[in-house]
């Protein structure tokens, strides 16, 4: 009797300390995620609301300004069909004329519908002598999809590639016409249970991977969460954005074959999402002020808000960074929820969303 009375309290002492380290990982992630914080108002932009683009999660302009191309998928929908009866939605790709915004081809797919089975995520434009492509993440199969653009700003599909430990690829960046890097956010899965409590606790399992043309590799790894990427100081130096690690990483590019150097970590207070440049030499950043409402968002987006945030960050022609980083626009949600990303083009500013039907067009 005595040592069944030590074993039952030896289970009680373990389910005790198993519950004081979950409320522990509980408390710390809560603190982390900004959770207690108070959004206070921010700048805020005129802007007017394009409704009708679901899910407009990342865009990018091309070199002359006049058309954005615009990463569109129905992540209300796909919600909704999975909750029902399992059927995939089909993300597009549409290109806006900003020298007309009505104009009836801004609405069509540009992809014209392939692969069939398609989720657009990060996109990357390459344009240098004959060559216009646009490459996109296809978050479907978790491949890499390369498009010719033709004339029109239509895309052709040209070529697929693929790479086993692309497990949860998520941005792209365009080096050549057929050499690229990806990031791939975490590598057990942005959607798996150890991915959520990976993200919650800032564990570094996020890569990048590089493709030369020929064959791949891996650029980088130990990133928390590696998502939005962008290349200055002439194809010298790659920068990622951390998400769940509250801040953005530098790092050096041998343009000879690919190598990465690690340069530096740059912390923000904020949780960085996807990249554009600037005319004057700024990094605009898509950023989540409080990702534990955009969890709720994800979740429910007709009835959760999730507060938006875009500021901007000023680099030299070395690559090292000026100052600190400028609110540009922060909202509660209300307006836009979790935007993603800003393109700056055509004196207007465009802002993208992961869950909202529509983009806002700002001045």
């Amino acid at each position: 009797m005595g040592r069944s009375v030590i074993l039952m309290r030896k289970t009680i002492f373990g389910l005790g300390g198993g519950l004081i380290l979950v409320a522990g990982l509980a408390g710390f992630g809560a603190l982390r995620l900004n959770i207690f914080d108070a959004l206070e108002p921010g700048p805020a932009m005129s802007c007017e609301a394009v409704v009708g683009v679901a899910g407009p999660e990342d865009m990018e302009a091309n070199a002359s300004g006049n058309l954005v191309y615009v990463s569109s998928f129905d992540r209300q929908l796909q919600l909704k069909n999975r909750h029902l009866d399992g059927r995939d939605v089909r993300g597009v790709i549409m290109g806006f004329d900003m020298t007309d915004p009505l104009l009836s081809s801004n609405w069509h797919d540009r992809t014209g519908g392939l692969p069939l089975q398609f989720e657009p995520l990060g996109i990357s434009l390459y344009e240098k002598g004959d060559y216009h492509r646009l490459f996109v993440v296809n978050g479907h199969d978790n491949s890499v999809l390369l498009y010719d653009i033709a004339e029109n700003g239509d895309l052709l599909l040209k070529e697929r590639f693929t790479e086993p430990r692309l497990t949860s690829p998520n941005d792209i960046i365009a080096i050549g016409p057929r050499e690229f890097y990806v990031s791939n956010d975490l590598a057990v899965g942005r959607n798996s249970l150890l991915g959520q409590v990976q993200f919650l606790l800032g564990w570094g399992g996020g890569e990048i991977y590089y493709f030369d043309g020929n064959s791949w590799g891996r650029a980088a790894n130990g990133l928390k969460f590696a998502n939005g990427l962008a290349i200055t100081n002439e194809g010298k130096r790659l920068i990622v954005a951390e998400t769940a690690g509250k801040a953005i990483s530098l790092y050096d590019r041998n343009p000879d074959n690919g190598i990465l150097t690690f340069v530096r970590r740059v912390p923000l207070e904020t949780f960085p999402d996807n990249f554009s440049w600037r005319e004057d030499g700024s990094l605009i950043i898509g950023a989540h002020p409080k990702p534990f409402t955009l969890s709720a968002h994800i979740a429910r987006p007709l009835s959760q808000k999730a507060p938006s945030q875009i500021m901007a960050l000023r680099f030299d022609d070395s690559g090292e960074i000026v100052g600190d980083p400028v609110l540009l626009y922060q909202n509660d949600g209300s307006e836009l929820s979790a935007a993603t990303v800003a393109v700056r083009t055509n004196n207007h500013t465009i802002i993208g969303a992961l869950m909202d039907n529509k983009f806002l067009l700002c001045d």
